[in-house]
């Protein structure tokens, strides 16, 4: 915290190089001059900050439990359909296959340990995305699971006191940074970086390259 970043890449959102950190972006070669130096000379640091979406949210939620894996999330035999609109129909399907034609945009699904386990396949995440869930909060996730959403431009949120004390069809409200609010109890949450939130309201990553070169 409150260390310089020397950086040759293209990103200086705050938060980038760490919380409090901050971040110079130069070209390859002063970068590794500076770093055999340890100094930049006269040059100086400037952080921006994104431009955000509303930090706060509210939605319905349906309930999971233990280890939800991506076969549950979307079976193997459907990932291969023309459109993702005909995959979204199918998730869930092992499970509760009456679940695709109930969850609405704004959702929030809620599990207890280890949910995205299993395949690394990353349709699992990317048709929860395209289903218009929110968010995921959960005790835990599988690690790769975890990746493939905010790549989809999924938010996932670790919160282990949370989801036994939520039941299917409540509400909750999400605070990003600070909490999630559920029938006036507040839940800490992990501190989400910028650049894994720019990533998620561009849409993924592939939307966040596209849009910051101007492309599409």
């Amino acid at each position: 915290e409150g260390e310089l970043l020397v950086s040759n890449d293209i990103h200086a959102e705050k938060d980038y190089a760490g919380k409090g950190g901050k971040i110079l972006l130069t070209d390859t070669r002063q970068a590794v001059e500076g770093a055999l130096r340890g100094y930049m000379g006269e040059e100086k640091t400037e952080v921006t900050t994104l431009d955000k979406a509303p930090v706060s949210f509210t939605g319905r939620v349906w309930k999971f439990s233990d280890d939800i894996d991506t076969d549950i999330i979307i079976p193997t035999q459907h990932v291969s359909y023309p459109t993702m609109d005909e995959v979204q129909t199918h998730i869930f399907e092992p499970l509760r296959p009456e679940l695709a034609a109930l969850i609405k945009p704004g959702d929030i699904l809620v599990a207890s340990n280890n949910f995205g386990c299993g395949s690394s396949r990353e349709q699992a995440a990317e048709v929860l995305a395209h289903a218009g869930i929110k968010a995921v909060v959960a005790k835990s996730f599988a690690r790769i699971f975890f990746r493939n959403a905010i790549n989809n431009g999924l938010l996932l949120i670790e919160c282990p006191d949370l989801p036994d004390k939520v039941t299917e069809g409540e509400e909750l409200t999400v605070h990003i940074n600070r909490c999630i609010e559920h029938k006036g109890v507040e839940y800490a949450i992990p501190y989400l970086a910028d650049n894994l939130y720019r990533l998620i309201t561009a849409g993924g990553l592939v939307k966040s390259v596209k849009k910051q070169n101007g492309v599409g």
